[in-house]
């Protein structure tokens, strides 16, 4: 019986070779881009699950209130955050602090560039399952001045020599020694690491308890691993209270009510969080979903396209239908024949879109920005729930025109005199409408995203970036023994004649400033009325450089040489701090973390990061040798 149902499929198809190879790559097409899309979804709503006891380890995330209202989300917060909330909470079992540094390392005669680098505390490994490849690991981040490197660097700065025992320095002439190597994180976790240093090195460094407990000094990303079975929002409920009863010499009330946390769930981060001091680039939870909607839709489509295609040709089948009757054929067995053939046709059209799913996944990863090759997923709830929907879709697609093709009555067909009844013809035309329907709105979907690309892409930034190219350095404007080499840097790319202009700062346009600074006020304002801004160093050339606009005032200009003591605001700084007119702030003094500054100059608003966000409010300083760009 099934092999005389393939021998009628095969020949059914091979006889109407332009109708099967539209109806089989049409499907073929449907589920490839389907399947993309899903795998995509998976892969993204998956981000960290390979973390055991994820479900009981929280980030703490830190919020800044300006006058009542929510100003700044920050990932990272205050260094005393982690040890003074598992001292004072029964439910905070541990909790693990890093410190991000941007060092070069040095071994022998080679230098190594590291971005993912931190001080972690001694428990790391422990709360992250992040396997040693060697090493202990309640031990290796224990001592002082002691390192742990991920594989991929262990490899690039030893090659096959053992890294355990020896020393690395960073480019400042620190010394590290080396007590373990782990495996490299994998690409779907929210943090990453190529080396770890120990977090009492940074802290001793620092000034010891004090650096520590402080809650004054923000940038330390915090985690805290929960009794199990604990609520985070009544935990959360209690951060308020906390917080006002915490360190009096700190804080004082008005200073509480400026300060929240809140717990993000591990395995949350990458979806809902775009916080400022993020580890990496974190995905849109609103684009993956609606990403899996779409991803539905074409999957549907592609099987209305065939119920369509195949109701469409019921009219060239008919007389095959009513012959067979006429020879004693039931209609289960029709139904079961032109089954097959839809399962048949979907299988060979799945076959196809693997096929192609295979070939185009490279380029699709490159699109992405994804380093990873394809891989099948591994978690068995995606098999059966793709699986699942595939044969729903072979079958409500096959369903239909099989009993369609089955119930026509073998006395009418054979006397030509059949026509499709009305419920058929209204429930096609009701799919050909769903199809045109979802088509357009994924096409006027795809036009709104195009022109608002467009228009981020071709907006005036109000700042110029052609032929500009940023070298990135790892030395602190505050590293004096740097200064020397970067003077002799600086003269040596001037002489180039294919260098225009040179300019040096702490950020440039497109990166987010990593220098918040709270507690500015006007001299003549109040305690109450200070607020937080973002902090760029720069040199005298900065402005001039990127085009920026002076509205009042003037840039640095290193011939005064006084420059150490001016600062420039910009627009919105200008608008923070409560005033309108750019003239008006020209002369004022600010009060900067125990010192007065002079504002010289306000600048026009520019895109000192991405046009999705608000211009922010950015306060320049001067120095000669700013770093880090």
């Amino acid at each position: 019986m099934w092999r005389n149902y393939l021998t009628i499929t095969w020949r059914s198809l091979n006889r109407h070779r332009a109708y099967s190879f539209i109806n089989v790559f049409g499907l073929a097409v449907g589920m490839a881009a389907g399947f993309m899309i899903l795998q995509y979804v998976y892969y993204e709503t998956t981000y960290d699950a390979f973390f055991e006891n994820k479900e009981n380890i929280y980030r703490v995330r830190t919020d800044r209130f300006k006058d009542g209202q929510l100003s700044t989300r920050w990932a990272a917060g205050a260094s005393g955050a982690g040890p003074d909330m598992k001292d004072a909470f029964p439910e905070v079992l541990d909790y693990v602090k890093m410190y991000r540094t941007n060092p070069n390392m040095v071994y022998g005669e080679n230098q190594f560039d590291i971005e993912f680098a931190f001080y972690a505390t001694a428990n790391f490994f422990e709360v992250f399952s992040i396997p040693l490849i060697q090493g202990v690991d309640s031990l290796v981040l224990r001592d002082m001045q002691t390192a742990v490197l991920s594989e991929t660097l262990a490899a690039k700065m030893f090659g096959s020599e053992n890294p355990v025992g020896k020393e690395v320095e960073t480019h400042d002439g620190a010394r590290f020694t080396v007590t373990g190597v782990f495996e490299d994180f994998p690409e779907k976790s929210h943090m990453d690491a190529e080396i770890l240093f120990s977090m009492v090195t940074w802290i001793t460094w620092q000034g010891g308890e004090r650096a520590d407990r402080t809650w004054q000094w923000d940038g330390w990303l915090n985690y805290v691993v929960l009794e199990p079975g604990t609520d985070p929002a009544v935990l959360e409920s209690k951060f308020p209270d906390f917080i006002a009863s915490l360190h009096a010499d700190e804080f004082d009330g008005r200073q509480a009510e400026m300060m929240g946390f809140a717990l993000q769930p591990l395995d949350e981060i990458h979806l809902i969080s775009d916080y400022r001091e993020e580890i990496k680039t974190n995905g849109d939870q609103n684009a993956t979903y609606f990403l899996m909607v779409i991803g539905m839709f074409v999957l549907v489509i592609a099987w209305i396209n065939y119920i369509n295609l195949t109701t469409a040709r019921s009219l060239s089948r008919a007389r095959e239908v009513g012959i067979r009757k006429v020879l004693g054929s039931f209609k289960s067995q029709l139904v079961k024949q032109f089954l097959f053939e839809s399962t048949f046709t979907n299988l060979m059209a799945l076959v196809i879109a693997i096929v192609v799913v295979l070939l185009v996944f490279p380029y699709f990863n490159d699109f992405l920005g994804r380093n990873t090759s394809y891989s099948w997923p591994e978690a068995t709830g995606f098999w059966i729930g793709l699986s699942a929907m595939l044969l729903v879709g072979i079958l409500a697609s096959g369903f239909y025109p099989s009993w369609v093709l089955a119930s026509y009555r073998p006395v009418t067909v054979l006397k030509g005199k059949f026509t499709g009844s009305a419920k058929g013809n209204l429930l096609r035309k009701g799919l050909v409408i769903f199809q045109f329907l979802a088509s357009i709105v994924l096409i006027t979907g795809t036009y709104v995203v195009y022109e608002q690309l467009d228009y981020l892409q071709s907006q005036d930034l109000g700042v110029e970036l052609e032929q500009t190219l940023v070298i990135e350095s790892n030395r602190d404007w505050r590293d004096s023994v740097s200064v020397p080499r970067y003077t002799r840097f600086r003269s040596s790319i001037a002489d180039n004649i294919a260098v225009q202009q040179i300019t040096s700062s702490s950020s440039v346009p497109g990166r987010s400033p990593n220098w918040n600074a709270g507690g500015i006020r006007l001299l003549r304002q109040t305690d109450e009325e200070a607020d937080q801004y973002r902090i760029v160093m720069t040199d005298d050339q900065f402005a001039d450089m990127y085009g920026l606009e002076v509205m009042a005032g003037r840039t640095f200009d290193r011939s005064f040489g006084s420059e150490g003591q001016n600062v420039v605001f910009n627009q919105s700084a200008l608008e923070r701090i409560g005033l309108t007119n750019p003239e008006d702030i020209l002369n004022e003094k600010i009060f900067f973390w125990g010192d007065t500054f002079n504002v010289i100059g306000v600048i026009k608003d520019y895109r000192q990061e991405s046009p999705k966000t608000a211009y922010d409010a950015l306060i320049f300083r001067y120095s000669e040798s700013p770093g880090n760009y």
